[in-house]
């Protein structure tokens, strides 16, 4: 969770003759956590993959890396996926 301060003395003491607030509207930073996507983008993931098999007298250990590379076709307004195309 991302949060401010909201300590009205941090810049000086209590003590001494200030302006007082200035409360016109200010715009707010907005916080971006996902990046916004847009038709067209491509991206790629890569996982590492390790199945074990266990037999009664063996053991099979089988390690993969899978790479998929995604092609983003439709997004909505607020640039969420709706549709994608994905290659293996």
């Amino acid at each position: 969770m991302l949060a401010a301060c909201g300590n009205p003395r941090a810049g000086g003491s209590a003590d001494t003759d200030a302006a007082p607030p200035d409360n016109s509207p200010r715009a707010r930073p907005s916080v971006t956590l996902r990046p916004q996507n847009k038709a067209g983008d491509q991206f790629r993931t890569t996982r590492k993959l390790r199945v074990e098999e266990l037999t009664e007298t063996e053991r099979y250990l089988t390690e993969s890396e899978e790479t998929t590379l995604t092609e983003v076709l439709r997004v909505d307004d607020a640039g969420r996926l709706l549709s994608v195309r994905r290659s293996w």
